[in-house]
């Protein structure tokens, strides 16, 4: 069932978060054009499956907090929906959003990044991941959708650029918008949280670049030692030492440990390989 609700409750529309209510609450963000059809609907984890329901659960494993639908409505039969998915932090609203985009496309500079279709505009900005879709904008149907999102864009705070672990990875050989992050199960394994991906491609080959951020130190050392545990190997190498092996499911991996972090290199490149993760070794303790 649709839960309405009271139309000052659209606080990410004005940039606000729960907690932060005002005295004198705004109303959803006014698009030149468009009228608000009825009250927004807001959905928790609880019953997001309602609104999306087959997607729900990686919405939620991105730790889904609050979603805010409104609804507006135009002469001529066009419609626009807007909705707005809170999540934990900005890591996890890059993340999901990182997991519906195409691998390939012409990105948009909004917020953190965006990207468009027929139909549909979606882009992430702080912890926010806001999905536009429209009906009946004819031959207006990038650009309308372009000025809505951008009138959407600036009442959500929050940064503009990718998580800041991003910078870690070597710019060489990077393969462009490959930048994903996973809050949990990565590479299939539940005991892999919190990875920062990137693509490469070096020497004609293939690889996956995976940083694991755990927290600390010695988190970092308990997901190694239980990843390698899980691979037959109880021997735990030195921090900063790269340990090469065959994982079950993967194939050739590189994993290494670098101060709070374990990082993953799926593939073997050879030389090129071992120059990228020591660019990486090199780039974490600034972070």
């Amino acid at each position: 069932m649709r839960v309405p609700i009271l139309t000052g409750a659209v606080l990410l529309l004005v940039g606000l978060h729960a907690g932060a209510v005002p005295a004198a609450l705004a109303p959803p963000v006014p698009l030149p054009g468009w009228a608000t059809k009825e009250a927004p609907l807001r959905y928790t984890p609880e019953d997001l499956y309602e609104y999306i329901d087959g997607a729900a659960e990686a919405f939620i494993d991105a730790d889904f907090r609050e979603l805010i639908s409104q609804e507006y409505e135009a002469p001529g039969g066009r419609s626009l929906t807007v909705d707005l998915y809170r999540h934990a932090d900005p890591a996890c609203a890059f993340g999901i959003y990182s997991q519906e985009r195409p691998r390939q496309g012409a990105f948009l500079p909004l917020g953190v990044q965006g990207y468009y279709e027929r139909g549909i505009l979606n882009f992430v900005k702080g912890d926010t991941y806001v999905k536009l879709a429209a009906f009946g904008l004819g031959d207006t149907d990038r650009q309308g959708l372009l000025e809505a999102a951008t009138a959407v864009a600036a009442r959500i705070q929050g940064e503009t650029r990718m998580p800041k672990l991003f910078q870690a990875f070597p710019a060489e050989g990077k393969v462009a918008g490959s930048e994903r992050y996973l809050r949990r199960n990565a590479l299939g394994y539940p005991f892999l949280e919190r990875a920062f991906v990137a693509d490469y491609s070096i020497g004609g080959k293939k690889l996956s670049l995976w940083i694991l951020a755990p927290g600390d130190e010695a988190g970092a050392k308990t997901v190694l030692a239980t990843y390698l545990k899980s691979q037959g190997t109880p021997d735990v190498p030195a921090p900063g030492t790269p340990l090469t092996l065959q994982d079950r499911h993967h194939g050739t991996l590189t994993i290494l440990r670098s101060g709070a972090h374990v990082v993953i290199l799926l593939g073997d490149a050879g030389p090129g390989a071992r120059l990228l993760l020591e660019g990486v070794r090199q780039g974490l303790p600034a972070l």
